[in-house]
């Protein structure tokens, strides 16, 4: 089951609120970039770990640990991987010659300027990525169920606007086939600070200015030498289709990611990327220069019923069954209602 959920929205020519209907009319849905969803803590981000290591490090460890084994096997343990694997070796000028730090750097101790070098180090990729990324591709959310009461909640309006439920085996979505997005710690793209070395999913960067690889909404390698071990394939979709657990996992969300260039209308100001001239080099002419709003057209045959909300006002109920009735090719679908049942769950069923 693939379920778009849709609020109400404001109509400034009826000057009310309305549930997010215009579909009905054009087929048309919006795929939204990155910077314009509503998860702002995980996002197309970078999980930063600061003086540990990440699920992520750990497992990249273990791998080169085997191929140093003649039969592919890692039977070492952790602490054993993190010494010979992870750990930086040799001292720093901070450790060996801790007087001269502040002179140096004005820090009073090399942990206060190793945190504010991580910080830096965090804000200035996490940026970067999403900034990039905004500017190439466009995500289209949707969940794995109908009756999801926080999804009503707080994607249908508290249960005033509506649920649109497709056809998961329609050419379309076998084109463009949803990938579940996944919530668990080992799952995400990681960032790691440790005494001055940064890793990304547990490769070390050894020139972290150096990175400007995010190209087609992959992170492109061949860009720099920070990206040269990278599995970009990976590290793009780790990305892309994970988010932290809590609360984003109630969602049970599975999501369509394709170019801004394969979408059919914009609408709304333009921006340009908010990053460096030099990153700017990597995007093409259309990718320098955004529009706020990308629609892509779903086949109307797609969609095989509409939800109405269990708070939706029946007006509003009245001129969603006028405005399907003005389109044939809208005949085939049904229309539902959400409403909840004696034991305070939702539950749908046919309007009558």
């Amino acid at each position: 089951m693939l379920v778009k959920y849709l609020g109400l929205e404001w109509d400034e020519k009826k000057n009310r609120e309305f549930p997010r209907s215009q579909f009905i009319e054009n087929g048309l849905f919006r795929f939204t970039q990155p910077k314009f969803l509503n998860d702002k803590g995980s996002e197309a981000k970078l999980e930063p770990y600061y003086d540990k290591y990440s699920p992520v490090d750990i497992e990249w460890a273990r791998r080169e640990c085997m191929k140093h084994s003649i039969d592919d096997v890692c039977n070492v343990s952790e602490d054993r991987l993190i010494k010979r694997f992870l750990d930086p070796t040799g001292r720093r000028f901070g450790d060996a010659f801790p007087w001269m730090l502040k002179h140096e750097t004005q820090f009073e101790t090399i942990k206060e300027y190793d945190f504010e070098q991580f910080k830096n180090a965090v804000s200035q990729m996490n940026h970067l990525i999403l900034e990039l990324l905004s500017a190439q591709i466009g995500v289209f959310s949707l969940s794995r169920t109908d009756r999801s009461e926080y999804m009503w909640t707080h994607y249908a309006s508290e249960g005033k606007g509506i649920a649109v439920v497709f056809d998961e085996n329609n050419p379309f979505f076998k084109h463009n086939p949803p990938i579940d997005v996944l919530y668990s710690e080992e799952d995400r793209a990681t960032m790691t600070y440790k005494k001055g070395h940064i890793r990304i999913n547990g490769v070390p960067i050894e020139d972290f200015e150096a990175f400007s690889c995010v190209k087609n909404g992959q992170i492109d390698k061949s860009k720099s030498s920070l990206c040269k071990d990278l599995e970009s394939l990976d590290l793009t979709k780790r990305l892309l289709f994970s988010k932290k657990h809590t609360p984003w996992y109630l969602e049970e969300e599975t999501r369509i990611v394709l170019p801004l260039d394969s979408c059919d209308e914009t609408r709304g100001e333009t921006f340009t990327p908010d990053i460096a001239q030099h990153n700017v080099a990597i995007l093409s002419p259309a990718e320098k220069c955004y529009s706020a709003i990308y629609l892509k057209k779903i086949p109307f045959e797609a969609i095989t019923s509409i939800i109405l909300g269990f708070e939706m006002d029946e007006t509003h109920i009245k001129e969603i069954e006028d405005k399907l009735k003005l389109n044939e090719e809208l005949s085939h679908i049904s229309l539902r209602k959400a409403k909840y049942n004696v034991f305070n769950n939702i539950e749908i069923s046919t309007l009558s």
